[in-house]
């Protein structure tokens, strides 16, 4: 390897680094999960959009056309308030701030800086949805500030209730915050140049160098969006210009020349650059639907595809996002620079049209292609070339999106913070009386909001703690175990934050994600051709629930019988019919079940006979017991019944070469302990498998 291509891999390795850290910054992730909510709403302006132009492309109904654009137009127009709204949301839930007042405040915000855009400076327009973006970050965070001061606060009387008091506490930091948000939209507009300077500076000249034009536009676009600015209104002078080029390159074909004067007009652009949308993200859709099995990814590459055919491409924008997304920036901006590069050489070489049609930009792809060139059939080609060439740009990205979609259910969020917020907000709105309830309880419930908003800052993650057959010393399955990490890399074990979740009823939620994380894992090992089972924890909460039930199967199936369960004792003193109908529902799938604790429950033998299992796993506690004769013979009981039964048998806790010699006196036993390994994270896993079995083999043999 030359020296050249090491420095550039370094670099690439540092600017992926430096790339990560910039994505997990708390306000990026509050853009990328707020943007995430308003999804609903821009399918639905979409799909009005998309009856217009479909009823415009049939000719018929003139009112229907003009009802659903006024409508498509509406929703979209209501959008930037929509994404403060659902961004403050998210930065109030990091802040543990209530969520009403700041919502209602940012979106008041808002309106002021709409109208004072609108108002005094017409330009100031094209920066609008940056705002949106942007203002529910600052603002809400000052608003913190203010807060924190005891000046700030009108209401400290406990018994005024929670509600109330959060609610009048922001009167005076809204009010205060609010003059300054007037104040820098002011001075934002006053310092705003008029859009004009983009030809006074960069002289733009079409006709004369037609690739420069291409190539710049679409850069500026691209980083205009890339920052929540709408490209198309802050590139409108260039567009002015464009626009003209089609209809000179119209009047020169229809005298009979070859329109190649002006090559570059807005027709090519809407037929070759931008196919889907700004960033040529049809390409992008395409590339999700061709590269990922991660369902919530695929989903929303499906959901986009019909739009993105039209040219619409909010729902990727807003919707992965794209906009404030670091790991999407190189192929966003690379994919229509290629295409401007690809489609004016064809054009140059004489094998394509040049677009002399005036279509408007939201054609269908392929159909606009075609009338742009006056019925050319080398311009679909052309076209099909430029998309095939964006999906090659957007694959090697596509894995960088897939980490931050680890998908339960719906969610698609590693962290679990906001589900905490959920669940106290959900108790605060069913409450009979918030006055009246305001002092019930209050410090058991300020002591758990406390330590839940504490376990906010942490990221939760998986590690996995082999399980070994000690006879043949094959690694059998591994156990997924949750741990909490912070942003200084400090674990928490289970036992510092699992009776919090349990008091906030998180733990269906933590199930699920568990699963989800497992289940993918699982499935990735057996494709590195490693064979074993990956177990997980369900809990009593889970394993009662049917909704969790269902979704946990979703999710477990996906891996093809390389998952198991762990169900504890206290899961099986439940409701017993509902228990065995969820325990026999599981292992019809293929999934193993097993009971985890054993030992420890008041009826252990009695669950044998009551349930249909596959293993059970010891508790640490009988192999602690070992030392002594009593300890010794209960040990021995519980093997040899499991023998008898026939049921695999899980030793937990083993530490010792002394205590795995009473182990191996089972042949159907695996070992799950320090002897062996601790909990090692995902990626260590198969290293360990490596290093354990080579060292296995010369113990074996002597080497």
């Amino acid at each position: 390897m030359t020296g050249s291509s090491k420095s550039v891999k370094g670099l690439l390795r540092l600017l992926s680094v430096q790339v990560e850290r910039l994505s997990a910054w708390p306000a990026m992730r509050a853009i990328r999960d707020g943007l995430l909510g308003i999804v609903p709403c821009l399918i639905l302006s979409a799909a009005l959009l998309l009856v217009s132009v479909c009823l415009q492309l049939a000719d018929i109904s003139p009112e229907g056309q003009l009802l659903f654009q006024q409508l498509h137009e509406r929703t979209t127009a209501a959008l930037p308030y929509l994404i403060t709204a659902s961004i403050a949301y998210m930065v109030s839930i990091q802040s543990h701030l209530p969520r009403l007042p700041i919502i209602c405040l940012n979106v008041v915000f808002l309106f002021c800086v709409a109208d004072l855009m609108e108002n005094y400076n017409g330009a100031a327009r094209v920066v609008f949805l940056l705002s949106a973006l942007i203002l529910p970050i600052w603002a809400t965070r000052g608003l913190a500030k203010l807060h924190s001061y005891p000046w700030c606060q009108i209401v400290r009387h406990e018994g005024a209730g929670t509600l109330v008091r959060q609610t009048l506490n922001f009167i005076i930091p809204g009010v205060i915050m609010g003059g300054v948000v007037l104040m820098v939209a002011a001075a934002v507009i006053l310092a705003l140049p008029d859009p004009e300077w983009i030809n006074y500076y960069l002289f733009f000249d079409a006709a004369n160098e037609p690739y420069r034009v291409g190539v710049l536009y679409s850069l500026f676009n691209s980083v205009l969006w890339f920052f929540g600015v709408h490209g198309y209104h802050a590139l409108l002078p260039l567009m002015d210009g464009l626009n003209e080029a089609v209809h000179l390159n119209h009047s020169t074909v229809m005298a009979g020349g070859s329109g190649l004067t002006y090559p570059m007009n807005t027709a090519f652009l809407g037929a070759f650059v931008f196919i889907g949308g700004s960033g040529a993200t049809l390409s992008l859709a395409l590339a999700i639907l061709l590269t990922t099995r991660v369902k919530s990814l695929r989903f929303l590459g499906l959901a986009s595809l019909p739009f993105a055919l039209i040219n619409v491409n909010e729902l990727l924008l807003f919707g992965l996002p794209i906009i404030f997304n670091p790991r999407l920036l190189i192929p966003f901006l690379v994919a229509p620079v290629l295409n401007v590069l690809i489609g004016q050489t064809a054009i140059m070489l004489g094998w394509v049209q040049a677009p002399f049609m005036d279509v408007p930009f939201n054609s269908p792809v392929i159909l606009n292609a075609y009338l742009a060139t006056g019925g050319n059939f080398g311009a679909v080609l052309l076209q099909l070339v430029c998309l095939t060439a964006g999906v090659l740009v957007y694959r090697p990205f596509i894995k960088g999106l897939e980490p931050g979609f680890a998908e339960v259910g719906n969610s698609v969020s590693r962290s679990i913070e906001t589900l905490f917020a959920r669940r106290f907000e959900e108790a605060e709105y069913h409450s009979r009386d918030p006055v009246a309830e305001g002092l019930r309880e209050h410090t058991q419930r300020r002591q758990l909001q406390h330590q839940l908003g504490e376990l906010g800052d942490y990221e939760f993650l998986l590690e996995y703690q082999p399980q070994i057959d000690p006879h043949s010393g094959r690694v059998t399955g591994v156990e997924a175990l949750v741990r909490a990490e912070n942003s200084h890399g400090q674990l928490l074990s289970p036992g510092q934050f699992m009776p919090q979740l349990e008091q906030g009823g998180m733990m269906k939620s933590l199930d699920l994600w568990v699963a989800a994380q497992a289940s993918r894992q699982a499935s990735e090992w057996a494709r590195q051709g490693y064979g074993f089972k990956v177990s997980i924890n369900l809990s009593p909460e889970g394993l009662c629930d049917a909704r969790v039930v269902d979704e946990l199967l979703s999710l477990l199936t996906a891996s093809g019988g390389h998952m198991a369960v762990e169900i504890t004792e206290q899961a099986l003193t439940a409701r017993t019919d509902i228990v065995r109908r969820h325990i026999d529902r599981i292992r019809s799938q293929g999934i193993a079940v097993y009971i985890d604790d054993f030992g420890t429950g008041y009826s252990s033998l009695g669950y044998l006979s009551q349930y249909s299992i596959d293993a059970i796993k010891v508790d640490r506690s009988f192999v602690l017991a070992l030392n002594s004769d009593k300890g010794a013979k209960v040990f021995n009981g519980i093997l040899g019944f499991a023998d008898a039964l026939e049921l695999d048998l899980v030793i937990e806790g083993v530490e010792t070469e002394t205590q795995l010699a009473h182990v191996i006196q089972s042949s159907r036993v695996s070992v799950q302990g320090w002897l062996y390994s601790k909990s090692l994270s995902s990626d260590r896993v198969a290293a360990f498998i490596e290093s354990f079995q080579n060292r296995d083999i010369r113990a074996r043999t002597g080497d």
